[in-house]
């Protein structure tokens, strides 16, 4: 019996200066720890096994998004703090309302379990098994506009495990004739779900190219305005009426009490989600064989029957309603697939050590898979 133990880590600092004083550090940073154990046991020449156990951990703050064209500013004063150069700083951060169990950047846990085990059962008959555990765990929160401003901020969460067994029979006593059969099985459980959060406010008037303010506060094009413009509804509804002006060709037009009513129902906090769910198991039988003519000339042939059996589960939501819009649907699909797989064909060397040519044929069958039903939408009388 022998035990080996060996780890890692990697670390290095951020390259991204980050202005906001809450900021964890700089940003593109990486620190990551894994280590692994493995226990191998030999009681004799016909029996091993190894017994292999894996974890990883990455933890950062954050990714540098940077825009080119607006410049880092303080979020409450608007005072221009950076340029707007690659390498200059940035100001990034999450709200505090948003994903409030994450920090910004990525937070990722992975674990592995595998077994290894060989039995000989005669000098030319030998059993392999083999068994493995894996599951993951990792979400990363980003603010993705590259501004000091929270347009939209992002989070991605996602996850699952992994289980897989495999026997195999391998038959070799250095005659002519050798070949191998088994057995093999797969399952798979994953999930993934992004929120994205939009200050509708902000959007509209980055929609509208008037994130500076415009006349309301006579900055550069390129200096976002403060926050507190945008809890002005003479402001986000002026935005409104040009919008809708724009967008009907001009025939439709609102009042200024009409943009103002609307303007002030744009929600701050507006958060989308898209989710999916994936369940998977597989199911494969193989086999194959393989003749030896002669030294340097052999034929094999082989026959692999799978089966995969998948369901997959996707949709979208939206937290409350939206005066930019919004969607609600969900759908299902369910697929199952035989396949039939055989190979054969000659695999000569004429006398050189490094040519070889293949010749091969395959043969594959998919079963049909049953449509998923049409996307529903969520529908209620307009109003304001």
């Amino acid at each position: 019996m022998s035990l080996r133990v060996a780890g890692r880590r990697k670390s290095r600092d951020g390259y991204q200066k980050n202005l906001d004083p809450n900021a964890d550090g700089d940003l593109n940073a990486i620190d990551t720890n894994a280590y692994r154990i493995a226990l191998s046991f030999k009681p004799n020449d016909r029996f091993s096994a190894d017994l292999i156990y894996n974890h990883q951990d990455d933890e950062t703050n954050g990714t540098g998004f940077k825009s080119m064209y607006v410049s880092p500013t303080d979020p409450a004063t608007g005072k221009v703090l950076a340029g707007t150069r690659v390498n200059d700083p940035v100001w990034l951060s999450k709200p505090a309302d948003f994903a409030p169990r994450h920090h910004l950047g990525v937070d990722q846990r992975q674990n592995g379990v595998m077994a290894l085990a060989k039995y000989k059962v005669t000098n030319a008959l030998t059993l392999n098994a083999t068994t493995s555990y894996r599951d993951i765990d990792a979400a990363e929160v980003y603010d993705a506009d590259g501004t000091s401003l929270p347009l939209f901020t992002n989070m991605e969460d996602v996850g699952g495990t992994q289980f897989s067994q495999e026997l195999r029979l391998n038959y070799d006593n250095g005659g002519r004739v050798s070949w191998f059969a088994g057995a093999n099985y797969y399952r798979e459980r994953s999930k993934a779900l992004v929120d994205v959060r939009f200050d509708e406010r902000m959007l509209l008037a980055q929609a509208s190219g008037m994130l500076n303010g415009g006349p309301f506060t006579g900055l550069p094009k390129t200096t976002p305005a403060p926050a507190a413009l945008f809890d002005n509804t003479a402001f986000t509804g002026a935005l409104l009426q040009g919008l809708v002006a724009q967008s009907s060709k001009g025939n439709l037009v609102l009042t200024s009490a009409e943009a103002s009513a609307l303007a002030a129902r744009l929600d701050p906090h507006h958060v989308e989600t898209s989710r999916n769910e994936s369940d998977l198991d597989s199911y494969d039988l193989f086999g194959d064989m393989t003749f030896h003519v002669t030294d340097r000339f052999e034929l094999s042939g082989g026959l692999r029957y799978s089966r995969d059996e998948k369901t997959t589960i996707w949709g979208s939501s939206v937290q409350g309603r939206s005066i930019l819009g919004g969607a609600d649907w969900r759908g299902r699909n369910r697929r199952r697939r035989n396949a039939d797989r055989r190979r054969h064909g000659p695999r000569p060397d004429p006398g050189h050590d490094r040519l070889r040519r293949y010749a091969r044929t395959a043969r594959f069958h998919c079963s049909g898979s049953r449509p998923s039903p049409r996307p529903t939408m969520a529908t209620s009388p307009a109003g304001i």
